[in-house]
C-alpha cells in the first residue's frame, strides 16, 4: 500500500510565490511612500542649480504640492524638508 503525501501542509513550491508577492508589495510601498517624497528635495535643488523651469518638478511633484497645499501639517514638514536641501 502507498502512503499519501500530508495534504494539511502546503507544498514548499507554494513558499517563494508568496514572498515575492510580499515582497513586491513591500517595495512598491518603500518607492511610494519614502523614495518619492524624499527624492524632492535633491531633485528641487538640482533644478534650482541648473536655473531650468519649475514645470517640470512642479508636474512631477504635484502629489505632494496638492498634499501640502491642503493638509497644514504636511506642508509645515514639507517646506522643513526642502529647506534642509536650501531648495
Amino acid at each position: 500500500m502507498e502512503s499519501q503525501p500530508d495534504q494539511s501542509t502546503p507544498a514548499p513550491e507554494n513558499q517563494p510565490q508568496k514572498r515575492r508577492g510580499t515582497s513586491w508589495l513591500l517595495w512598491l510601498f518603500l518607492l511610494l511612500f519614502v523614495v518619492y517624497p524624499l527624492s524632492s528635495g535633491p531633485v528641487v535643488r538640482l533644478w534650482k542649480a541648473l536655473g531650468l523651469a519649475q514645470d517640470p518638478v512642479l508636474g512631477l511633484y504635484t502629489p505632494l504640492v496638492f498634499l501640502a497645499f491642503y493638509f497644514p501639517g504636511f506642508r509645515s514638514l514639507f517646506m522643513w524638508y526642502l529647506g534642509l536641501w536650501k531648495a
